[in-house]
């Protein structure tokens, strides 16, 4: 008789995984059950069919729910066309309207769209992928060198350029080569300096302290920045300081 029995279980077994199944179906189908919540995501209510919000009874779970991503929505905003070259097609750096970027940089009101522009073009120049022209240009524009005598007063004369940058110029090493131009005549010429001075604003670009000056005389720099991968030079471009005229030396017949 028992044996009977367990195998009449075993028979039915099957017959009831089945029925079980056509239920949790019919359950499922109907906004009966609701799904596990997956890793990284949450359970929500579903709308209906026809546009209504969840009814949430007060004794018993919400009818239906599906999985949700956490947080809430995004909602994309519309970029410009420059953007879609990178967003939306989603082509290597190299292959991006590099001029339209940059122009679209240079002229647009929107702040978020430049920063974006920005961005875009520094890590151009970051991977070696951005035209030396828009290169030039931005050095132009952007990458200010600024000459100031040290107003002290003290003997011998000291003079220091800085760079004041209006855009986030890229990590990259450059190397600084220096020439002091006194009354239009060279007056000193330093060594080349490898540094990534170019993505640091307000940093002291070169330095001297000493001299044969008088008052009266017209200083400026001109400073030579090249860029080199694999000792091949792959942009260079002169930059101009602004001239300054020196005060306040002492009589050196005195």
């Amino acid at each position: 008789m028992k044996k009977s029995l367990f195998g009449l279980g075993i028979v039915a077994l099957p017959a009831v995984f089945l029925v079980t199944a056509a239920l949790i179906r019919l359950a499922g189908s109907r906004g009966l059950i609701l799904p596990l919540e997956h890793e990284g995501y949450r359970v929500a209510p579903m709308p209906s069919p026809r546009g209504e919000a969840p009814v949430v009874s007060t004794d018993q779970p919400p009818a239906v729910a599906v999985a949700a991503p956490l947080g809430p929505p995004v909602v994309p905003r519309a970029r410009p066309a420059a953007h879609g070259f990178f967003i939306a097609k989603q082509e290597p750096p190299g292959e991006l309207d590099q001029e339209a970027i940059y122009e679209e940089f240079e002229t647009t009101k929107d702040a978020a769209v430049r920063d974006t522009d920005a961005y875009l073009l520094s890590e151009l120049w970051y991977k070696n992928k951005l035209k030396p022209g828009i290169k030039d240009r931005l050095a132009d524009a952007h990458y200010h060198l600024v000459l100031v005598q040290d107003a002290t007063g003290y003997t011998p004369v000291n003079f220091v350029v800085r760079c004041v940058q209006t855009f986030p110029f890229p990590d990259s090493w450059v190397s600084f080569s220096a020439t002091l131009y006194a009354n239009n005549q060279v007056a000193w010429t330093g060594e080349s300096i490898r540094s990534n001075a170019m993505s640091q604003n307000n940093n002291p670009i070169t330095s001297r302290t000493g001299g044969q000056f008088r008052n009266g005389d017209v200083l400026r720099y001109e400073i030579k920045l090249e860029q080199k991968v694999k000792n091949e030079v792959i942009w260079s471009r002169t930059l101009k300081t602004n001239e300054i005229v020196l005060r306040g030396i002492p009589d050196q017949d005195q």
